[in-house]
């Protein structure tokens, strides 16, 4: 069986992970077909990009042609899906598979899903199901950690975002978030890092970006829109208190997709409880080791790259049975 996966970008790279995960099974073979890398290369491509071809969409309508199984990730560009339902088999299966909320810069919408008959929609299993009816959450597969031993873990809170927004469900922190915790906790003696004061630069690869996490007690991820994101897994599977404001739909979201409890992120309802938690942590050292033996425990049973990758491949079998 041949399977397409296209989209326009990495998508933070699951193309090459669930890519990866289907071609370890027996009878599947699985093209990756990316357009474009990000502006800052965050995410590598082995594989590379295909819009350096002039001829790419001959090249992609070939595919498209010989392809049994397409999935289309987060493509907005409505010329890319036409041109791929234009020579797609007639009895192929094609889906739709979107990892962003509503106008997520460069504004995202889903008009696209109005405009063709796709046969499954997928999302990403952190709240976006309610953004698009009969959407099927499916679970993001995490890179496993490269735990650095005898590593020191910084009494420090980690802003990791490359990007965010004042959107609605792109809003991860409310503005002046930073210069809040800074001024806060100076009392508790903890420092406060965002990726430029930590690594000299705006951006890092996530390989970086993911190394660096384990030098962390604390991550903030998203407090305020109710979602959350890829940072808040990485961030337990690198062990650190992880602060999510994630809503009951995206926990259960994720919860069904996975497989798995709740994940044990430290749930706050507001930015200052981040503040209130922390000072409790700093304070209290065999509860922040404790938490943190909790997060490295779950991620060991629920989060594991194979695992996710394998709960992704038996999803869509069974869809095509």
């Amino acid at each position: 069986m041949k399977v397409l996966l296209v989209s326009e970008s990495p998508v933070a790279g699951t193309i090459l992970k669930f890519s990866e995960a289907l071609n370890r099974v027996s009878g599947i073979d699985c093209t990756p077909f990316v357009l474009k890398g990000y502006k800052n290369n965050s995410f590598d491509i082995d594989f590379g990009v295909m819009s350096v071809f002039e001829n790419w969409p001959q090249l992609l309508s070939d595919r498209a042609r010989e392809a049994d199984v397409i999935i289309m990730h987060n493509i907005a560009d409505n010329n890319i899906v036409e041109l791929v339902m234009a020579y797609k088999k007639t009895n192929s299966f094609i889906g739709y598979h979107y990892h962003s909320p509503p106008f997520e810069a460069p504004l995202y919408t889903y008009s696209v899903l109005k405009q063709h008959p796709f046969d499954a929609i997928f999302c990403v299993a952190q709240g976006h199901a309610r953004f698009v009816e009969n959407a099927i959450p499916v679970a993001n597969i995490i890179e496993d950690i490269n735990l650095v031993e005898g590593g020191y873990r910084r009494n420090s809170v980690f802003l990791g975002h490359l990007r965010t927004t004042d959107a609605r469900w792109s809003s991860k922190v409310p503005r002046g978030f930073y210069e809040t915790l800074l001024k806060e906790l100076k009392r508790s003696a903890v420092s406060v890092y965002d990726i430029k004061k930590l690594y000299g630069s705006e951006t890092v690869s996530n390989k970086i970006f993911i190394n660096g996490l384990q030098s962390f007690s604390y991550v903030v991820d998203d407090v305020c829109s109710g979602l959350f994101h890829q940072t808040s897994l990485e961030a337990l599977k690198s062990g650190c208190i992880t602060f999510s404001a994630a809503d009951e739909i995206s926990l259960e979201s994720f919860c069904s997709a996975a497989e798995c409890p709740k994940p044990p992120f430290e749930q706050v309802g507001s930015p200052g409880e981040v503040i209130d938690r922390i000072e409790f942590y700093s304070r209290r050292a065999n509860f922040l080791n404790k938490h943190i033996e909790e997060n490295f425990s779950y991620s060991s049973k629920y989060l594991t790259k194979e695992r996710l990758g394998n709960l992704f491949t038996k999803k869509l079998l069974h869809m095509l049975s």
